[in-house]
């Protein structure tokens, strides 16, 4: 059996919102904290982040540095999308000057780019891994299905596909993808 662990959406800053009843920063350092004990504890396979890793791509270096603290104790490979929050201004070219590519470059988190798979096999279980990182019309492009869906190896026993975009099942006055936009 192959384990993942997905989380997503961490927005990591060094502040707390305004709508927070509790100190920010002290409550996600007690969830990475649960988030390396579990993913150890059950021997996972690997992790995926979703993106949003930080709430802005230039989160101060201390905050950068206790993040990548928690993830380098987690004892499998770690994958991650980029999220429109780990970027400057929407672009995707700008990961590698961001925090987000610091991680990357220090070898700290692997990037799922382009779609290209990613694999898992233990036990004769294989697995395919694919994402799709924030880009700016992935809820507005014509062509929507070059984000949303997977192409699913046909030597592979499943496919996970991650995306950081807005799908939802509901109308939304905002770009959104819907879920009947991409449903075979």
């Amino acid at each position: 059996m192959i384990k993942i662990i997905a989380i997503g959406d961490i927005h990591n800053m060094g502040n707390n919102p305004s709508c927070r009843k509790d100190f920010f920063p002290e409550t996600l350092d007690k969830k990475l904290n649960e988030v390396v004990e579990i993913t150890n504890r059950e021997n996972a396979d690997a992790i995926l982040l979703t993106g949003d890793l930080f709430h802005t791509p230039d989160t101060a270096n201390q905050i950068v540095k206790n993040f990548g603290q928690h993830l380098l104790r987690i004892n499998c490979p770690k994958f991650s999308l980029i999220g429109n929050h780990d970027i400057y201004g929407g672009n995707i070219n700008s990961s590698e000057r961001s925090k987000i590519g610091l991680l990357e470059a220090f070898g700290v988190i692997n990037l799922l780019k382009d779609n290209t798979p990613v694999y898992l096999e233990k036990e004769s279980v294989k697995v395919q891994i694919t994402g799709q990182s924030y880009v700016s019309d992935i809820d507005t492009a014509e062509d929507k299905l070059k984000y949303y869906c997977v192409k699913k190896d046909a030597n592979v026993n499943c496919a996970i596909h991650l995306i950081h975009g807005f799908l939802i099942d509901t109308s939304l006055p905002f770009p959104h993808t819907s879920v009947n936009e991409i449903k075979d």
